[in-house]
């Protein structure tokens, strides 16, 4: 029998429901991606943090995929590119946040910040590599080119993005912890 539990987006509770379709559609992902749980302790710590990382990479490759088929014909034309780029980072964001929250889970990551960054940076690493290579093969850009390309202000935000991306893994450690930076009591 499938374990229920509880999430929350921002304060809100999902329903059971809406949280264990989301978890079936993700598990079938991962079967179909050939991903397992976390290998036993006898591997190497990098190869136990790269199917985490692949699947972390995916799943965040593919949300935005899947809104920049929005933001391309739909919103850019209407809005100029800056402001379709703008609007189109918080739903990263969030996609961010669920989908480094689900490979903890489905993988068991342990709490160790080593681990963590391993598998944000590993996954940052791919999907930088992913997005040079598509500009080059489908813009017919050089990397040169396509980093000149970029709006100042929509690119600026979309590098704290990267990195909120390479440190959610281990951000999510330290939420789940419980520990609140010096000074601050909990409510």
């Amino acid at each position: 029998m499938a374990q229920r539990r509880e999430s929350f987006v921002g304060g809100t509770a999902l329903t059971p429901a809406y949280s264990g379709e989301a978890d079936r559609l993700l598990e079938e992902a991962e079967e179909l991606l050939g991903l397992q749980s976390w290998p036993s302790a006898d591997r190497a710590m990098p190869m136990r943090s790269f199917k985490p990382a692949v699947l972390y990479f995916v799943l965040v490759l593919g949300t935005g995929f899947a809104l920049g088929s929005i933001r391309v014909p739909f919103l850019a034309p209407r809005l100029g590119e800056r402001y379709a780029e703008l609007l189109e980072m918080p739903i990263m964001f969030l996609a961010i946040v669920l989908a480094a929250r689900h490979v903890v889970r489905r993988f068991d990551l342990p709490a160790s910040l080593s681990v963590r960054l391993q598998v944000g940076f590993a996954a940052l690493a791919m999907s930088v590599l992913a997005e040079l290579l598509l500009a080059a093969a489908l813009q017919g850009r050089s990397v040169a080119q396509y980093i000149a390309s970029r709006d100042p202000v929509s690119g600026s935000v979309y590098l704290v993005m990267l990195l909120l991306f390479a440190l959610m893994p281990a951000i999510l450690a330290h939420v789940r912890s419980g520990q609140l930076p010096s000074g601050h009591e909990r409510v």
